[in-house]
């Protein structure tokens, strides 16, 4: 198990709310578990679409990224950190260079 530090249950504690939560009150089971009546729900539409699978921790990292650099940009700033030019000398010539030939 790889749950963050802040996590209110583990897999195998969200198994035990659902299975409370099919002979209780939802909102008795999140307030018995710490947690809000939204995450209980959460939890129980997830357990519903996926079995106990679903009720796995998920990577928080996002699926995309719209700010992505090309592999061109890429290979260009380590020409340029060749150079030793700092950061902030790199970035301001890869702003003028995306800025020039950008589309409006």
């Amino acid at each position: 198990m790889n749950s963050h530090k802040n996590a209110e249950l583990t897999a195998r504690g969200r198994e035990e709310m659902i299975r409370r939560m099919c002979h209780q009150p939802a909102a008795t089971v999140a307030a018995g578990f710490g947690i809000s009546l939204r995450t209980a729900r959460k939890w129980m539409i997830r357990y519903r679409q996926g079995g106990s699978e679903a009720l796995a921790d998920r990577s928080s990292r996002p699926k995309c990224c719209r700010s992505k650099l090309s592999e061109q940009d890429i290979s260009d700033i380590l020409i340029l950190r060749k150079t030793r030019l700092s950061g902030d000398a790199i970035a301001s010539r890869q702003s003028y260079a995306v800025a020039q030939f950008s589309v409006p």
